[in-house]
């Protein structure tokens, strides 16, 4: 037998390892807006980054055609992550209106460094296909991530809780 026969059939490439140059997608000012608001969020920056000079600067010399009334100011930004969280918030509530069952929840509250004080609050909810209601699956939900005003009291929270739960119009889903 060859000796080529021998090895090409046990062979293996290192396409896997081989970074592909990957074309910029064509830029567009609604593309822009994407990018900067994955970047505040995914990196918690705050809005004002998208105003500094520096960041302007940088855009500008990395598409030198872009102009000032290109690039979105923090306004625009924080319009357009509050826009999207109202979506997944609405795509949530119908979700959770469309169970079955009960929700269940859970909350967690938190001093940070800085002494700001802050509740987390989660739905939890069986979901299963109607035609396979054995084949169940455990959901949750981040349903609210806020700032505690005033003290960490039970009613305090409670109040808070109660919110989140009319907020998604759930009271007839929660557990008892």
């Amino acid at each position: 037998m060859p000796l080529s026969q021998l090895y090409s059939s046990n062979q293996t490439t290192l396409d896997h390892a081989v970074v592909r140059e990957q074309r910029a997608p064509t830029f567009t000012t609604a593309g822009l807006l994407d990018y900067i608001v994955k970047l505040v969020v995914a990196e918690d920056e705050a809005f004002l980054l998208v105003d500094k000079g520096a960041f302007r600067r940088l855009l500008t010399y990395t598409r030198p055609g872009l102009s000032d009334k290109d690039i979105p100011h923090r306004d625009k930004v924080r319009e357009e992550i509050l826009r999207r969280a109202k979506m997944v918030e609405s795509r949530i509530c119908k979700r959770l209106k469309g169970i079955d069952g009960r929700i269940s929840f859970t909350f967690d509250a938190w001093t940070s460094e800085a002494g700001d004080p802050y509740l987390s609050v989660t739905g939890h909810y069986i979901s299963a296909p109607a035609n396979a209601p054995h084949e169940w699956e455990l959901q949750s939900e981040q349903l609210a991530f806020t700032a505690i005003e005033g003290n960490h009291s039970g009613r305090n929270i409670g109040n808070i809780l109660t919110r989140v739960v009319d907020r998604y119009d759930l009271r007839n889903k929660v557990s008892k």
